[in-house]
């Protein structure tokens, strides 16, 4: 990639054993990573392998490319996703919505205005011990709520573009991963 420098950070993964909770049992952030300047252009989360002292104890688990999206295409993303998943998405319940307690809803309890998480794409099912696409003549990888083509199309098109957008970078931060794929 050839950046070098204050353009390169490198953050060490600390393991600490539990989740981040407030004293309400909400679930917190214990770290938030920023940009830390204009100047860097990659940031690098590592991983030191229990037990080894190996040349490979430290592993990479994320590379960030600060500006590996454009951000035209970025702006355009956002604006069409959030659309066509405010409108027809299925959220994904997710832990964080509510406390263990169930007194506090920090992602809001008013659906039309609460966060939201969306999961596409194969996942395994326990039922047919397999993809749950294996039986599906016609898989609907995105699917939306009722019968939607052209917005499921839409959306495959997006996601589809942002990766063949972000294909060469990748191939070249991570080519063992890339090639993987």
């Amino acid at each position: 990639y050839g950046e070098k420098g204050d353009a390169v950070r490198i953050e060490k993964v600390v393991y600490t054993g539990r989740e981040g909770k407030s004293s309400r049992g909400c679930p917190i952030a214990k770290w938030v990573v920023r940009r830390s300047s204009e100047t860097e252009k990659l940031m690098c989360l590592v991983r030191h392998r229990l037990g080894h002292r190996c040349a490979h104890a430290v592993i990479i688990i994320l590379i960030m490319a600060w500006e590996g999206v454009p951000a035209a295409l970025g702006d355009k993303l956002y604006r069409e996703l959030s659309d066509t998943l405010t409108q027809y998405g299925n959220p994904t319940s997710r832990r964080c919505g509510l406390n263990d307690d169930r007194t506090c809803a920090c992602q809001g309890r008013d659906s039309e205005t609460c966060g939201a998480s969306f999961s596409f794409g194969c996942s395994w099912s326990m039922y047919f011990n397999g993809c749950k696409y294996a039986r599906s003549k016609i898989p609907r990888k995105f699917r939306l709520q009722g019968e939607r083509p052209e917005q499921e199309d839409k959306l495959r098109d997006n996601f589809q573009n942002l990766a063949t957008e972000v294909a060469p970078l990748y191939e070249k931060l991570a080519p063992q991963a890339f090639r993987n794929q």
